[in-house]
């Protein structure tokens, strides 16, 4: 699927193409670490690696929750949202699958990186946005989200794509009144995060987005537009995205791409801990329970790989994302058992053959939206560790699509 897109990728790095121009000024020497995005307070993001500003999550990060912790609810839940491109249609059927079982929870925390950063906010949100994703990750085309930019990149574009069909999308999706009721669940202590790469910094950013949603600031909506789209801006294909930054009092461009870059999943910033969440709270939680929903595959398979420039490259580029996610879901792991949390996740089998006929094929997309609310209603066989095999699960597969 990716093959074609990844040749002339590399085509074109090797070209040595004249470095696209960038809207705002750049500064090697700009105090990059306390820029503030123009018109928005800072507390709005953190690095994901390391940050004193966490303390201002932590502070409020379920604090707010008193009503809910009076009547005896002293679980925690946290959902991650990984990457993974046209296959968050598993995803999106795993939440489905989830709701039709009657055991989906309120989640306190939920992040998403790339795709996942798509579905993360109609996740926070609830089963009453489970349409929204099915109609997203089993109708939609390539055509609908993008047109390819072949020429533009040869003389220099920032990438292989024009993504103006996915940002008219998020305009429709992403509404004031979405907004509305994120900040309004903001407000009860609720959080959605959602991880994007600062390219410049080759650091993690995490956006507050409930803070964004509850800034009063005209530009809110269109912020975390912009996120989900730098989220999810897979590099060198999809655009980067610039944000306006001030750093001593003068305006730079800071530059963001795919989230899975720094990160392909994450639960919460690399230097908080549960316990920090529990400070908040008063007192510990009675149960701690993280969901991961890899919309990849994530166990080593074996293929022999052909001895030519681009076969080598892409095996490589594959076996990198699948070292990088399994480094993610053990640090995930540590985390967990360090809180005394319940840790629970799944991925795409490795089985599991669906041929796509394009980036984003309906028909592939559907036969993933079905394994996943199969996947979804069976929370029961997600596996607890790396080191456990995940239990096979009954799956139909519409015909034609292998395996």
């Amino acid at each position: 699927m990716w093959r074609p897109v990844l040749a002339t990728v590399l085509v074109l790095a090797l070209a040595g193409c004249v470095a696209p121009g960038r809207t705002l000024q750049i500064d090697p020497e700009l105090d990059y670490e306390n820029a503030v995005l123009e018109g928005f307070p800072a507390a709005i993001r953190f690095w994901g690696d390391l940050d004193p500003g966490i303390d201002t999550l932590v502070e409020t990060t379920l604090s707010a929750r008193a009503a809910r912790r009076d009547r005896g609810d002293t679980t925690l839940d946290v959902l991650a949202i990984s990457s993974g491109g046209a296959n968050g249609a598993f995803g999106a059927g795993i939440l489905r699958g989830w709701t039709e079982a009657g055991n989906r929870p309120e989640f306190d925390v939920v992040t998403g990186v790339s795709t996942g950063a798509i579905i993360a906010p109609f996740a926070f949100l609830g089963p009453e946005y489970d349409d929204d994703l099915e109609r997203f990750y089993t109708f939609t085309r390539t055509s609908d989200l993008l047109d390819f930019t072949f020429f533009q990149a040869l003389r220099g574009g920032p990438s292989l794509t024009d993504t103006t069909p996915l940002r008219e999308i998020m305009e429709q999706s992403v509404t004031p009144e979405l907004l509305q009721a994120i900040a309004a669940e903001h407000a009860k202590g609720r959080r959605l995060l959602i991880g994007s790469t600062n390219l410049d910094a080759q650091r993690p950013v995490i956006w507050d987005i409930g803070a964004i949603a509850s800034s009063g600031a005209p530009g809110a909506v269109d912020l975390v537009r912009n996120v989900i789209l730098a989220s999810s801006a897979i590099p060198g294909v999809f655009p980067p995205v610039e944000f306006a930054v001030r750093s001593n009092g003068d305006l730079y461009g800071e530059l963001h791409v795919d989230g899975a870059v720094t990160q392909e999943v994450f639960v919460l910033p690399r230097n908080l801990t549960l316990a920090e969440l529990e400070r908040v709270r008063g007192g510990p939680f009675a149960k701690r329970r993280i969901w991961i929903i890899m919309n990849t595959k994530i166990e080593p398979e074996y293929a022999p790989t052909r001895g030519r420039l681009f076969d080598i490259t892409q095996r490589t580029i594959q076996t990198l994302v699948k070292s990088q996610t399994q480094a993610n879901i053990l640090r995930i792991e540590n985390l967990a058992l360090r809180g005394e949390a319940d840790l629970a996740f799944v991925s795409i089998p490795s089985d599991y053959v669906a041929e796509a006929e394009e980036l984003f094929d309906p028909v592939a997309m559907q036969s993933l939206f079905q394994l996943g609310r199969t996947v979804g209603a069976r929370t029961d066989v997600w596996r607890r560790s790396l080191n456990t095999p995940q239990e096979p699960v009954p799956r139909a597969r519409p015909a034609g699509l292998g395996g």
